[in-house]
């Protein structure tokens, strides 16, 4: 940050392209400008800051007021539209007098690596010496605070930018596109996550550490290209809605075994909050393809049916067995949690000799015709026509199919290791 008369100028280095720099500071700019009464007139309340394109286009944040009527607060007017090299737009607060304002100036410019955003926000001397916004300091004072408020909201966009380059390769892949938050996009989402990532526990299996950190869950799924179990992908997919501006809560599961159910956060699973409210479930293994709404029933490629229906005092997730009925695969509460809440279970599941996950190995992923399961040394494919299973003819050709199916590359030492796992 530098200070020169009445302007301020900031600058960070944001690692993408200048093209995907400019699109990401202007198209993006609700998803990466902070929340809060010190950055927004609505608080912490739900609102959309939003910069239209063009000379002309309106900066302006929309929000409902407490009695729920709509509200449109405008900031300035854009003036100079030089994609993707600069950008500028009057800035006034709402305490500006129409005649009032200052002058905001963002540039990009190509640097050794990735692209240097500098802003520059002038004509704050203009403004009488007792305006409120000053909040009593003078010149000087204030424009070295407007200059750290500037670095705060650079430095969310520098960790945006960089998200949104992960977000492309997340999204490459699954093999999705980017899209708005709705129920259809949600669903394509969900169904490609399913038939891109497998459900694993070769990790697990392989004596290797398994983590719940953000990074590594990412690192996984998108850099190594691995699948996971629901800790690990549940919170890899939630973290890519939260990027696509979806609303998730993380949920706490106890899935059905022997009788009954197991303990709390015995499962992860995501509640996202749209019209209706689904359940989203990467995690799982072989379960309901579509996101599912509460108290509904739907059925999928392989004529199952899936339903969310109410117990006593949780939701029960059920699938239709023909010579059993409605069966219960899990239960779970609605009450939003916290990753690090999960962690005492993923620790049991990862290394506890009672834990499913360590007495077989398991890779399974969804396809268009049901799905395909590596498990225990036996190949089971499970299409709408039935179940065929096989047993593993060479590790030499286990490695190549798993590579195929799955996307997983592992040395020939893993794949014999995973194949020779019994219960």
């Amino acid at each position: 940050m530098s200070v020169a008369g009445d302007k301020v100028t900031a600058t960070v280095r944001v690692d993408v392209p200048i093209d995907e720099a400019f699109r990401v500071f202007t198209e993006e700019i609700d998803l990466w400008w902070r929340r809060g009464r010190k950055f927004r007139v609505s608080g912490s309340r739900t609102g959309i800051v939003a910069l239209e394109p063009g000379v002309g286009g309106r900066l302006f944040e929309s929000f409902e007021t407490k009695s729920g009527a709509p509200k449109i607060v405008e900031s300035g007017r854009v003036t100079d539209w030089d994609p993707p090299h600069r950008v500028a737009f009057e800035w006034r607060t709402t305490n500006f007098r129409d005649d009032e304002k200052t002058f905001v100036e963002v540039r990009f410019a190509p640097g050794s690596r990735g692209t240097n955003v500098t802003v520059t926000h002038s004509g704050w001397a203009a403004l009488r010496a007792d305006h409120p916004v000053r909040h009593g300091l003078d010149v000087p004072a204030y424009i070295a605070a407007r200059g750290r408020w500037w670095g705060e909201l650079l430095s969310s966009l520098r960790l945006h930018a960089d998200d949104d380059a992960l977000v492309d390769r997340y999204l490459e892949r699954i093999g999705q596109p980017r899209a708005a938050p709705s129920i259809e996009a949600l669903t394509a989402l969900h169904r490609a996550h399913l038939r891109a990532v497998p459900f694993e526990n070769l990790d697990i299996v392989l004596g290797r550490s398994v983590s719940m950190a953000m990074s590594a869950n990412l690192d996984k799924v998108i850099g190594r290209r691995r699948g996971g179990f629901c800790y690990e992908l549940n919170s890899a997919f939630r973290w890519l809605l939260d990027a696509l501006g979806y609303e998730v809560d993380v949920l706490s599961g106890r899935v059905f075994g022997d009788d009954d159910f197991g303990p709390p956060y015995d499962h992860m699973l995501l509640r996202v909050k749209l019209d209706p409210d689904v359940i989203a479930d990467v995690g799982f293994g072989d379960s309901f393809v579509d996101p599912l709404p509460f108290d509904t029933e739907r059925g999928d490629l392989l004529g199952r049916r899936h339903r969310v229906v109410r117990g006593a005092d949780e939701w029960v997730l059920e699938q239709w067995a023909t010579d059993d009925g409605w069966t219960p695969q899990y239960t779970f509460t609605t009450t939003p949690r916290a990753a690090e809440e999960f962690v005492p279970m993923c620790a049991y599941h990862r290394s506890s000799p009672s834990s499913p996950f360590t007495k077989r190995s398991v890779c399974s992923i969804a396809t268009r015709e049901g799905r395909v399961t590596l498990s225990n040394g036996r190949w089971i494919t499970t299409t709408r026509e039935g179940r065929d299973e096989a047993p593993v003819e060479s590790i030499e050709a286990c490695r190549e199919r798993m590579l195929e199916v799955f996307g997983v590359a592992l040395p020939v030492d893993d794949v014999a290791r995973i194949v020779a796992v019994r219960d």
